[in-house]
């Protein structure tokens, strides 16, 4: 009776039970999710031993991996987390990244990673802002300006960074219409961008119809002056709430922390990696290029912000922790030979202790500085001793480094001519305005070449290469685009000055924040005096993140008028 009993219970639970292999296989992993974790640290392993040991067998195994990852997740009812999603992101980018680097552009590769990446991004729109910041911060022009190649001698200019943000637009437009987003229109943000791109758009369509400029040239002026508005636009309608700009910054941090490998590789190898795209004018070379050295001093602006007011949220970053990569920062910002941007901090340092900072913060501000000058004298004492011990001659280094940064600093070298920089700067600067002239209100539009010589060079340029964003879009746009530039920035800096004076005695995150945006506008402002930062985009990317992070502080704090 028992026996037949059982065998009934058996049956009654096989009729009742909804038989999955794959459940009953792995439930003890999916109830804890271990496995999703697991499968995504294999992946970043594959991709650490992928640029230790490249091969295309390797790249393809690491893509297949990636994919049986992907497909197993799936198949096996197994959640992949926002988390997790931007890492197989990071890693799929960063593979395709790799073997361009290794063995040329593949189109395999090249949509795969992106098809990865449209996936996760469909999911959470987040994921492929994350997957921007970060790839940006590390691969910069090889992720930013990486056209495709079709047909073996054609190339469009349309790289990975405006694919991703296409999706990230698509996975947005799709919740505005499910789940019914909505944009709070902010006169003092969105009014004098709107102005600015109406006079941009005006200028693109007058070259298109009846100007004689390059519209190859005008298009790519219109797209980073005006067209990357979209990363404004997105972050805007993503990024709403305090807790979810918090985990862009922990993303940002991830960015941050790792371009001190390429610092440590610079130091190592005498030669920063892909300095060689910005060639110094004077003697020596970078030990990180300017791209890896501007994205590490918006990070240190996060972890100094960190220093000042420490938060729960980002435990990791201790007054000891964060005063270590401050100073780390400052050999990168030392070793780069970038002099805008010691120009630019400069002033910032001063614009701190004058006006930013409390008594509380600008004490720590000196004591940082100066505990990290004597720090420094006492390393480079210490490596010269056991130098000479061991070698039994002075390093060789430490005078060639000093030779360098004498020659970058020198007044006499810029101003005498011998400074090639300098120079090519002033003559492009004089032809530019001569030019402006023809047609001060409206501008020669844009696109528009400027022809000069300096000695028996003759150079060629575009407009938008002058190496001052300010007066390129005066030549550009005329008086009017000028205007409109002038109104947007000091509504800009009305918005930071009222925002900062209200909030400057507090100590949540969001006051870090509020520090991270403001000087990093800032510096934007300061550096297109002197550079080209408005024409290149993985640097108005960061731009326009300042501005989106800047008007959600404001919405934050009761400015929406």
């Amino acid at each position: 009776m028992h026996f037949f009993a059982f065998f009934g219970i058996i049956e009654l639970e096989i009729h009742t039970m909804k038989f999955n292999f794959l459940d009953v296989l792995y439930r003890p992993i999916r109830r804890k999710q271990q496995i999703v974790s697991y499968g995504t640290i294999a992946l970043m392993a594959l991709v650490l031993l992928l640029f230790l040991i490249p091969s295309q067998f390797f790249f393809k195994v690491v893509f297949v991996a990636i994919a049986a990852y992907v497909l197993f997740m799936f198949f096996a009812d197994l959640r992949i987390s926002e988390k997790n999603w931007t890492i197989i992101s990071i890693v799929a980018i960063s593979v395709f990244i790799f073997h361009g680097l290794y063995f040329g552009q593949s189109l395999l590769f090249y949509g795969a990673s992106l098809l990865i990446v449209a996936i996760a991004t469909m999911r959470f729109p987040a994921v492929g802002m994350y997957t921007a910041i970060v790839c940006s911060m590390w691969f910069e022009r090889h992720f930013t300006l990486q056209s495709i190649t079709l047909f073996s001698d054609f190339s469009y200019k349309i790289y990975p960074l405006d694919f991703v943000l296409i999706f990230v637009a698509i996975s947005v437009m799709y919740r505005v219409f499910r789940d019914k987003w909505k944009w709070q229109w902010s006169k003092n943000f969105d009014l004098p961008i709107l102005l600015f791109g109406i006079i941009c758009t005006l200028n693109i369509l007058w070259i298109f119809i009846v100007g004689n400029n390059d519209p190859v040239v005008a298009f790519s002026s219109y797209k980073n002056y005006f067209l990357y508005v979209i990363v404004y636009i997105l972050l805007v309608l993503i990024f709403r709430k305090k807790d979810e700009w918090i985990k862009l910054f922990k993303w940002f941090s991830v960015g941050g922390i790792g371009l001190f490998i390429f610092l440590f590789y610079g130091i190592l190898s005498g030669s920063g990696l892909w300095s060689e795209y910005t060639p110094l004018s004077t003697i020596g070379s970078r030990l990180i290029a300017g791209t890896h050295i501007f994205f590490m001093i918006l990070f240190g602006f996060w972890v100094l912000a960190l220093y000042f007011w420490p938060n729960d949220k980002f435990k990791y970053f201790s007054k000891k922790v964060s005063a270590i990569l401050l100073g780390l920062i400052s050999v990168g910002v030392l070793v780069a030979l970038v002099r805008h941007l010691w120009l630019a901090l400069m002033i910032l340092i001063i614009f701190w202790l004058i006006y930013m900072l409390a008594k509380k913060q600008r004490v720590q501000l000196i004591s940082l500085l100066l505990r990290g000058f004597l720090i420094a004298i006492v390393l480079l004492f210490v490596y010269t001793v056991l130098y000479s011990a061991i070698n039994m001659k002075m390093p060789g280094q430490i005078s060639k480094t000093w030779y360098v940064l004498k020659e970058r600093t020198s007044v006499s070298v810029v101003t005498g001519g011998d400074d090639s920089s300098a120079s090519w700067r002033l003559s492009v600067w004089k032809s530019g305005l001569q030019l402006w002239s023809f047609n001060p209100i409206f501008g020669l539009g844009l696109g528009k070449m400027i022809t000069g010589t300096i000695g028996d060079y003759l150079y060629d340029i575009a407009a938008k290469e002058l190496h001052n964003n300010y007066l390129a879009i005066l030549v550009q746009l005329g008086v009017v685009g000028a205007l409109a530039v002038i109104y947007w920035f000091y509504a800009l800096l009305r918005n930071m000055h009222a925002l900062w004076q209200k909030n400057k005695n507090g100590d949540d995150i969001e006051q870090s924040m509020m520090f991270f945006a403001i000087n990093t506008i800032l510096l934007f402002m300061i550096v297109y005096a002197i550079s080209v930062y408005w024409d290149i985009n993985f640097f108005i990317l960061w731009w326009w993140l300042a501005i989106a992070l800047l008007r959600f502080l404001c919405f934050d704090k009761g400015f929406k008028k």
